[in-house]
């Protein structure tokens, strides 16, 4: 007997069997004739044929790439809260490291699962992912009070009208080039409270 495949609608899903053993009125029955494997409710299966994608079909990653070569003249103009809900269509930091390139300041880049914006145009290193780099990056939030980080140096400061939170309150920067920590003895007009 050649080999044959049958279908069943069992619980609601479609099983597939070559049915060599079957039930049939509550008795198991080993290689069964057709007409008992029918009678037991199986139907001849035909399995469909399989879809042919022609081997030069762009990839996933290709069409994604085309996509944002699209679509970053569009992304540029956008403004950081409007990029924010599509930052994964942004390059990302590998992209622009694989590059190798000089990035300008304002350019939007995806790392890390965030969307980070440059502050001074440089070359990327291995060694300088934005996160690692607040001198050269920050991070681009909807949150208008971010949590306030000691500055390292001059490089990372907080510029003027600079918003950020820290120990429970809200911050103003009063100073262009602000490195010290918010409501600190001797900071009081670097740093204000809002209104």
């Amino acid at each position: 007997m050649e080999y044959k495949e049958y279908y069943k609608i069992i619980d609601g899903v479609e099983v597939i069997s070559d049915c060599q053993v079957i039930e049939l009125d509550g008795v198991t029955i080993s290689n069964p004739s057709e007409a008992q494997i029918y009678a037991a409710g199986w139907r001849d299966y035909v399995r469909p044929e399989p879809v042919h994608v022609p081997a030069d079909a762009p990839d996933y990653e290709e069409v994604a790439q085309a996509m944002k070569v699209q679509m970053a003249p569009v992304l540029e103009s956008l403004s950081d809260e409007q990029a924010l809900p599509v930052a994964a269509l942004y390059v990302t930091w590998v992209e622009l490291l694989q590059a190798g390139k000089s990035v300008p300041a304002g350019t939007r880049c995806w790392d890390d699962g965030r969307l980070w914006k440059c502050k001074q145009a440089h070359v990327p290193q291995d060694d300088w992912r934005p996160e690692a780099t607040p001198a050269l990056w920050y991070e681009v939030s909807d949150d208008p009070w971010p949590a306030w980080r000691q500055p390292k140096d001059s490089t990372e400061a907080y510029p003027l009208n600079a918003q950020v939170s820290h120990v429970g309150k809200h911050w103003i920067s009063k100073h262009p080039s602000n490195v010290w920590e918010p409501g600190t003895t001797g900071t009081e007009t670097l740093w204000v409270e809002p209104d």
